[in-house]
């Protein structure tokens, strides 16, 4: 059974460094009435952030001595706890017995009556419904990222380098939505579906591609990686933060009892934390950190940590999506082009010293993330009656309709670049060129970060109107 009591000292007013100085023996005297949850000999009934207070019971009647004390001592030390901002969750009842029971129960605060409810808002985090239902603050959590994305960009995506966008959703939109998600738990393959479907749209709107985009393209253009990543990241983060914690601190203290009850084997079916971060761990291959730190009490530092985590997640991540990229026929075009999902696509770095080319880009950037249709069955060209596989492909290297603007564009890139560049690029065959075109880096000796950019302003000015001409269908 948890109330949750905020009083009404401001936040962030000047006097409340004074109000948390005697609020302390309210902690005192809730300890000595041992009403409150313990774990062995570790009494965890009242935490405390600020001028929140929670008060954790596991009887009725413990809770609301609890309670009595609160009121008593705000009488004492003449402060008002705020009634209608205070209400009461009990946990562990299946619903249809729980609706019966709250009507009975009553709660009171002095005078005051408190509201019984199955969700409640505490220092920021939704905790879970009464029911221990986690779909509804995850469904929250993916409403807030997208009304956060609307509220920042709004239509202003549309004339913004996704580079600077990814950034700012990346620092804003995601902390907003993933605010407290280290407590979660363990996801639902619902819940993970639902967090992936927020951020692909919200990849999908800031590179202005069709909501149908394949999703795998959509975010390693940006070098997005999943969502469960993210959050994998954020809980070994706070693992992190636990291990190297003082040991007389009482979070340290429930961590360690949960740990070892954990290893021991103490519970048939465990939940929480320490579960489902043993598995992130074993995921990612990071398990061996966690075992050190049981037997010797040693945990990696903060920079140390946040280095390894990087590189596993990274390494993991990289690795499930190449295998899904190299069994879809339709990313046969696009895997040529993009080999890495970390680093966003090389068009959206040309346009950072050329932003007049945005809407160019974009279009260019719409035909590298065209599907590739099937092989098998090739097409006549409508312009030029040849035979082809891939339309964009055919586009850029064979179409006899686009000779001249294909005549142009080479003498451009012979007038402008090495000639040791312009013949190796001449000497491709169809696909590596196309690939090339749309954003392939090439060998480092042959074209430095400078002149590939200029490389891919010339692509991007010279093709854009030659695919609206040629009329490329983008989706």
């Amino acid at each position: 059974m948890v109330p949750t009591a905020p009083v009404s000292a401001p936040r962030r007013c000047t006097l409340c460094p004074t109000y948390i100085m005697y609020i302390d023996a309210l902690a005192n005297e809730l300890k000595k009435c041992d009403s409150g949850a313990c774990i062995i000999d570790l009494h965890c009934g009242s935490p405390m952030q600020a001028d929140d207070v929670t008060l954790l019971s596991l009887t009725k009647n413990g809770l609301e001595n609890m309670i009595s004390i609160c009121y008593d001592y705000s009488c004492k030390w003449r402060y008002d706890i705020n009634p209608d901002k205070s209400s009461v969750l009990v946990f562990g009842e299946k619903p249809l017995i729980a609706k019966k029971l709250r009507e009975d129960r009553v709660w009171n605060l002095g005078p005051s009556k408190l509201e019984e409810k199955e969700k409640q808002m505490h220092v920021g985090i939704l905790l879970l419904t009464s029911n221990m239902s986690s779909v509804e603050r995850t469904s929250a959590a993916c409403r807030k990222g997208r009304g956060s994305f609307f509220t920042i960009f709004g239509d202003c995506n549309r004339h913004m380098n996704p580079i600077t966008a990814s950034r700012i959703f990346k620092h804003i939109c995601l902390p907003s939505a993933l605010y407290g998600c280290e407590l979660w738990g363990s996801l639902t393959n619902h819940e993970i579906l639902m967090l992936e479907r927020m951020q692909r749209f919200c990849a999908k709107q800031i590179q202005g591609f069709h909501p149908r985009t394949r999703c795998d393209i959509c975010l390693s253009m940006l070098g997005w990686t999943r969502i469960e990543a993210v959050t994998d990241k954020l809980k070994l983060m706070f693992l992190q933060r636990l291990c190297n914690m003082p040991s007389w601190t009482l979070c340290k203290k429930i961590f360690i009892h949960r740990l070892t009850s954990f290893k021991l084997q103490c519970t048939k079916q465990p939940r929480g934390f320490v579960p489902d971060i043993t598995m992130i761990l074993r995921k990612y291959e990071l398990e061996y950190a966690l075992d050190e730190f049981f037997y010797s009490g040693i945990f990696p530092s903060k920079l140390q940590w946040k280095r390894l985590i990087n590189n596993a997640v990274t390494q993991y991540e990289q690795s499930q999506w190449s295998q899904r990229i190299a069994v879809d026929p339709e990313f046969r075009r696009f895997k040529n082009i993009q080999s890495h999902m970390w680093r966003p696509s090389e068009i959206w770095h040309a346009i950072k010293t050329t932003p007049a080319l945005l809407h160019k880009a974009k279009f260019i950037a719409k035909l590298c993330a065209l599907p590739s249709k099937n092989v098998d069955d090739p097409v006549v060209c409508p312009k030029c009656s040849k035979i082809y596989r891939d339309e964009i492909v055919h586009f850029f290297a064979s179409c006899e309709v686009v000779n001249t603007k294909h005549t142009l564009f080479w003498d451009e890139i012979v007038n402008r670049f090495p000639v040791a560049f312009s013949a190796w690029l001449h000497g491709l065959d169809d696909n590596e060129m196309t690939a090339t075109l749309l954003g392939k880096r090439p060998d480092v000796a042959l074209m430095c970060d400078a002149e590939h950019i200029e490389f891919m302003c010339v692509v991007i000015k010279m093709w854009y109107t030659t695919t609206e001409e040629y009329n490329v269908v983008t989706g």
